[in-house]
């Protein structure tokens, strides 16, 4: 599962963890910005030691990291998250109790997470595709994808 699917809640004592911090086996990607070889292995051994437990680590072009942050996970999910935090935010707002709302919208995302992933074998109903499909013309631009 993803690492949110893990991380999204508390372990131990109740203490939450979301920043890699003894946390279950997650994957890294990792790229070369300059130097030798030697210096990729260097900021392996680097990155592995911040975010250990490692289960495995990807290597990729500079580029392809560039895609990956900003473009993917600042520009485009964290936007997307923020969105839903306003929203989150409206419906504490009209009155819904606070912790009502942010376990039921953690839940979901987490379920939709895993499915839309395929870390889990399901699917959505189709009045959710219905929903999503009206929605996405509605939030997103045409052309959004020119962001990669």
């Amino acid at each position: 599962m993803p690492s949110v699917g893990v991380q999204l809640g508390a372990h131990g004592e109740g203490v939450p963890r979301f920043l890699g911090e003894i946390s279950p086996k997650q994957g890294i990607v990792v790229a070369l910005m300059w130097g030798a070889e030697s210096c990729y292995e260097l900021g392996l051994e680097v990155s592995t030691a911040m975010y250990a437990p490692v289960s495995r680590a990807h290597r990729v072009t500079l580029e392809q990291m560039a895609m990956l942050e900003p473009a993917l996970v600042e520009t485009l999910a964290q936007t997307c998250m923020e969105v839903v935090k306003e929203g989150h935010d409206r419906l504490v707002a009209a009155g819904v109790p606070k912790d009502a709302v942010r376990d039921f919208v953690l839940g979901h995302l987490r379920i939709q997470i895993a499915v839309l992933f395929g870390e889990v074998n399901g699917t959505f109903s189709d009045a959710a595709y219905k929903i999503s499909k009206r929605a996405k013309a509605v939030l997103f631009k045409e052309g959004w994808q020119k962001l990669f």
